[in-house]
């Protein structure tokens, strides 16, 4: 109840933890508890969400009913009215958010999602016309870009538009002919497993050896064995089956590292069709763990 003659309230807020709460006990609008509403008789909105008027009619019956449900619930179990009160102020915020925001920007049209990160695109734009029509009149030359080798001479990354007549056909020959000088990749005697077969360490692709990716040493890292035949095998393989439907697909590989010498730490690959995306920032890690991706 609130007195014209005092201006002020004459009865006390229910919510009897403004004192506990540093943000509410320093401020003298809501650390009285005879200042409902932060001294705001008109919205009779608590500052910090506790509430027991609201402006909209059919709002304020439903949160009548609640506190109603409450005090009776109390009184047959003979618990203390204002600590229930509280506990279900408490789980009607948490649940609620932010339903008075929207006062303020009525009819402000709700934000669109952000969307997810996508591969930067190639020179000559990106859209599903214009991608479709590089792939029949670029050469791969103008659509694959290698990023220059650090001062290392370790490889950074690649973008790359991949097109249906890029998809190598099933038992093609690998391209690993040429001769490549890729950043710290092990002489044999120190690449072969204590089985004695295969190979520990490969020279891993930032551009799949599958979809024409070349065999330079700015698209070649050294990758454990696991890394690139699982964990980014799995995403290449997507990759393909868009390639072998017909679609093109725009492909992101950046490769991380921690130290300003030494091995990659890991791969992020992201990709979109014109379908939308098809896997986004995925890393894959540099380590002799199977690894399930995309």
């Amino acid at each position: 109840m609130r007195s014209p003659g005092l201006n002020r309230f004459t009865s006390r807020d229910m919510y009897t933890g403004a004192l506990a709460d540093m943000n509410l006990g320093a401020d003298p609008f809501t650390g009285n508890r005879y200042a409902f509403g932060g001294g705001n008789p008109v919205s009779n909105v608590e500052l910090d969400g506790h509430f027991f008027g609201i402006d909209d009619a059919i709002e304020g019956v439903g949160a009548l009913v609640v506190v109603a449900a409450v005090v009776t619930y109390a009184v047959a179990t003979d618990k203390d009215v204002s600590d229930s009160l509280d506990s279900a102020f408490d789980s009607i915020v948490s649940g609620i958010g932010d339903l008075f925001s929207d006062d303020d920007e009525a009819g402000d049209p709700e934000p669109e999602p952000t969307p997810g990160p996508r591969p930067g695109p190639l020179p000559g734009g990106d859209s599903g016309t214009d991608n479709k029509k590089r792939c029949e009149d670029d050469p791969k030359s103008a659509r694959f870009q290698y990023q220059p080798l650090d001062g290392e001479g370790r490889a950074q990354g690649a973008t790359a538009l991949l097109c249906p007549t890029d998809l190598k056909p099933p038992l093609a020959d690998r391209d690993d002919g040429g001769s490549v000088n890729v950043y710290g990749f092990p002489e044999p005697e120190q690449n072969t497993p204590r089985s004695g077969r295969g190979n520990i360490f490969d020279r891993t692709h930032i551009v799949g050896d599958k979809v024409s990716g070349d065999w330079v040493d700015e698209n070649l890292f050294t990758g454990f064995k696991r890394m690139n035949r699982s964990g980014m095998r799995r995403c290449e393989i997507k990759m393909e089956k868009q390639l072998a439907a017909g679609k093109w697909v725009m492909y992101t590989g950046k490769v991380n590292y921690s130290h300003t010498t030494g091995y990659a730490d890991s791969i992020t690959m992201s990709a979109y069709t014109e379908d939308g995306p098809l896997f986004s920032n995925v890393v894959v890690q540099n380590s002799t763990d199977w690894q399930t991706t995309c």
